[in-house]
């Protein structure tokens, strides 16, 4: 079964939809449950706003810093504070090395030390990994369990997930289509980010991302249009094709 159009804009706006709405009933509930406690809290989930201003450093945060680069002698610091959706609250100490060479290249490294609310150190334990699976395992169910076979962003721009034969896609076909997905779309940004972080750590020249920007670009067309070179093969993404799913639109009611 093929799609006539592959949605790529409803696909994007429904997916952020649906992450929108389940982090924010996720941040309530991390902070209904556990307040603000600074043994459990979340790094930045959801709608984020963030700011950093001057600090007085607390020894225990110097010595974290120390264990994370034990070889840095740290000559900045900010206090900074992540808000979720305004209401759940991280707080953490950037320290950084910041030096000027020769070549007028300026080179950074940075850590950050998580901080209670007195800016003593403090090892909390973060949600957000959770947070993030419990997105993941809430798209499955409503992809296969539900009867419009849609998440209720797919569901709101009339798409659904069936398997490549009409029918409802199991649970299987549904796992490993975001799982192969995932696997792709890590791989270019990997592609993308290796050579920025090889610029801004040795001061490589900034003419490396064409050549990286034009092999990500490629490859991207070639996971989300696999047609474009095998003609033969149906209109869908390269994840949809292994999976055996398809994103189609949701038909009319019946008049």
């Amino acid at each position: 079964m093929g799609a006539e159009k592959l949605w790529f804009w409803r696909r994007m706006l429904a997916t952020w939809l649906d992450f929108l709405a389940y982090s924010l009933v996720f941040v309530i509930f991390v902070v209904l449950a556990f307040g603000s406690r600074d043994s459990i809290r979340l790094q930045g989930f959801g709608i984020t706003t963030s700011h950093c201003g001057p600090v007085k450093l607390d020894p225990s945060v110097l010595a974290q810093g120390r264990k994370q680069m034990p070889d840095v002698q740290w000559n900045q610091a900010a206090l900074c504070e992540v808000s979720s959706f305004g209401v759940a609250r991280n707080r953490f100490v950037r320290l950084a090395r910041v030096d000027k060479g020769t070549d007028d290249v300026i080179r950074s490294v940075s850590v950050d030390v998580a901080v209670d609310d007195l800016g003593r150190a403090t090892k909390p334990f973060f949600l957000d990994w959770i947070g993030y699976l419990g997105f993941l395992a809430a798209i499955l169910a409503c992809q296969t369990l539900s009867p419009w076979q849609a998440t209720p962003g797919m569901r709101l721009l009339g798409l659904r997930l069936v398997a490549d034969d009409g029918g409802a896609a199991s649970l299987k076909r549904a796992a490993l289509r975001l799982l192969y997905a995932g696997l792709l779309w890590l791989t270019i940004i990997a592609i993308v980010f290796g050579p920025v972080w090889m610029i801004a750590a040795y001061g490589l020249t900034a003419w490396l991302m064409v050549p990286t920007l034009l092999v990500a670009g490629t490859l991207s067309w070639l996971v989300w249009r696999p047609c474009s070179v095998k003609r033969s093969l149906p209109l869908a993404p390269l994840y949809d094709l292994w999976a055996g799913t398809r994103i189609v639109r949701t038909p009319a009611p019946a008049t």
